[in-house]
């Protein structure tokens, strides 16, 4: 794998996304299967996907209630890009769009230059 990673905020495939999950451990605590994670990641009101040679190597959504609160989950990265800023650049900037499905000014933090 290249160390160039691509960003996009569509939601992987569910293998390429349960492949990044068995990498963190996690799952040998939560036993998620596939069907588990789609049904997970598809209820995300926004995600950001890190990529590198097609590969998934990071991940992280915000599930919100559209009122007060926002919640940051599920930031993985791959062990082999670890410390090369994914979470911090990657996930922490937030949605550049979806102002339209706020319902209240506590969550305008969410969206850049609200």
């Amino acid at each position: 794998m290249s160390d160039a990673v691509k960003y996009e905020t569509s939601l992987p495939s569910v293998d390429d996304y349960f492949d990044l999950f068995n990498t963190t451990g996690w799952n040998e605590e939560f036993k998620c299967t596939t069907a588990d994670l789609a049904e997970a990641i598809g209820r995300s009101w926004y995600s950001v996907s890190a990529y590198s040679d097609k590969i998934l190597v990071g991940f992280g959504r915000f599930i919100i209630d559209g009122v007060h609160h926002a919640l940051l989950a599920d930031i993985m990265v791959h062990h082999d890009f670890r410390a090369k800023g994914i979470g911090n650049t990657g996930f922490m900037r937030g949605p550049d769009s979806g102002k339209e499905r706020m319902t209240h000014p506590v969550c305008s933090w969410l969206i850049p230059n609200s």
